[in-house]
């Protein structure tokens, strides 16, 4: 046997379903760092120390900001930055305002990539209409639609992909999952997209009614 007398196991995962289909009822949930241990990650990534290079405390806040105390965010960036001058930082602080690095958009789309249609479709609503919304107000907007949003919200949840306040009230989304959220739409079929972000694009379907059945959200 791998394991002998007294062995303690701990699985990690990100997904509370496999927990349960293994009978594990004893967990811990991890939950962000908090600002300042935020700031230690990038800058051990980005300085290899635990703390801002001269000069560079700003940038690392806000970069902290961006990231939203995401680990993964934190480290990729991080990484990416060693070395780089403060120009350099400005520079990718620009692009995180609007653009998810590719190599945090890999990741984060692979919980994504693993839901259920229903469950795909409700994330990406969620991700540009419903985020800080109230989950009744999300409930209500689906009710005589085709989404099965109790069960959907629970399997976010589930997926760390969602988190639904301590009063069962508020649904809160990470800021990079809500990024990631759009790169998905934008990187549909035109035919395909259920939502229109796209500005040139909203004004085209208005203007020349050029949308299809399958949109059921602008913003």
């Amino acid at each position: 046997t791998w394991f002998g007398p007294g062995s303690r196991i701990v699985v990690t995962t990100g997904n509370q379903e496999l927990l349960q289909q293994h009978g594990i009822d004893n967990t811990y949930h991890v939950g962000f760092p908090s600002y300042k241990e935020a700031v230690e990650i990038l800058c051990r990534y980005a300085f290899k120390q635990s703390s801002p290079l001269y000069g560079f405390k700003e940038y690392c806040d806000r970069i902290t900001d961006l990231c939203g105390n995401l680990p993964l965010g934190l480290r990729v960036v991080g990484s990416s930055l060693r070395g780089k001058k403060q120009d350099e930082w400005e520079d990718v602080m620009n692009r995180l305002e609007t653009i998810l690095d590719r190599d945090i958009e890999d990741v984060l789309s692979v919980g994504y990539e693993n839901l259920d249609v229903n469950e795909q479709t409700l994330f990406l609503h969620i991700a540009v209409f419903f985020n800080y919304e109230e989950g009744d107000l999300v409930k209500a907007m689906f009710a005589d639609g085709y989404l099965d949003v109790r069960r959907g919200l629970k399997i976010l949840v589930n997926r760390s992909l969602i988190e639904i306040s301590t009063s069962g009230k508020w649904i809160d989304m990470h800021r990079l999952l809500q990024q990631m959220a759009r790169q998905v739409i934008r990187k549909q079929e035109p035919w395909r997209r259920q939502i229109l972000i796209d500005a040139h694009e909203i004004c085209d379907v208005l203007e020349n009614e050029t949308g299809t059945s399958a949109v059921s959200g602008i913003s």
